[in-house]
This record gives C-alpha cells, structure tokens and sequence, in this order.
C-alpha cells in the first residue's frame, strides 16, 4: 500500500505541474513589401492605316487611344508624348508621305479605390487619344506603289 502511494504521488508530481505550467508565448514577425507601381497598355493601340492616291483630298483617321491600368494614385500624375524629336508629324516609310498626329488627349478613367481587409482594391484607369492626318501631296518611290508602307511609332507614358 505505501508502494502504491508513493507511485500515486510521484505520477501526480510528474504530471500535475507539466498541466499547471502550461503557457502561451508570442513570437512577433514583420510582413513587409518592395513595391514598384506600374502602368500597364490594357487595350493594345489600333494602327492607323490610310489608302491615299497622290493629290487626294487630306484624311485624317478616326480617334485611336491606348488604355492603361496603374497603380492607385499614379493614374492621374500620367502624361503621355509621342516618341521622336519632331512627335507631331513624320514620313511613312518609302512614300514619303508626310503625316501629322493631333495632341494627345487625356481622359482620367476611373480612379482606383484603396485595399482593405478583404479587398483587394482597384487600379487606375486613364486613357490616351490621338488621330492622323494625311494631307494632301505627292509623295514619291515607285517600288512602294500599291504596296502599303509603315513607320512604327511609340507613345510614351510617363507616371
């Protein structure tokens, strides 16, 4: 019988403390980012394409525009130019036809709304228009006759 108690007390003095002693610890952490925020094209710019014969009558071509996303709050300091030293005009290829492009026209799209708990948020949504015009003149080159010619141009968003 005083076996029995004394395992009795060794297992209750083994156990009972490991139960009474329990604790929780905290272990802190940081969650944090490198964040770079970008424009990017959502609607690929449409070429502009003209059929002129030499001395007709000036084109100019229907509206085209680039849309981008970007992120929150860039959208609206966005800027957009055309690509060369002289943006508003250049020669197409081996016509030598000259053409000019209009000023750019800016539309502020939808601004984005910030994250939250259990949403992500939205982007920006600006907008960049512009159109050709072909006026009336000669151009030149036999070999690029009745075969369409091209030049390829940029439009430079800045944000």
């Amino acid at each position: 019988m005083k076996k029995l108690a004394l395992i009795a007390a060794v297992v209750t003095s083994i156990c009972l403390p490991m139960s009474v002693s329990a604790q929780s610890v905290n272990g802190q952490f940081n969650v944090s980012v490198r964040f770079t925020p970008v424009c990017t094209v959502t609607s690929a710019t449409p070429d502009i394409q003209f059929t002129y014969t030499a001395f007709g009558a000036s084109q100019t071509s229907a509206s085209t525009s680039i849309a981008l996303q970007c992120s929150r709050g860039f959208g609206a300091s966005s800027v957009a130019a055309f690509d060369t030293a002289n943006p508003a005009e250049g020669l197409i290829g081996t016509s030598n036809l000259r053409y000019t492009l209009s000023t750019i026209t800016k539309t502020a799209g939808t601004p984005g709304n910030a994250a939250a708990v259990g949403s992500n948020g939205t982007a920006d949504t600006p907008s960049f228009a512009f159109t050709a015009t072909l006026p009336q003149q000669a151009g030149s080159n036999v070999s690029s006759a009745g075969t369409a010619v091209s030049v390829t141009r940029n439009l430079v968003v800045t944000f």
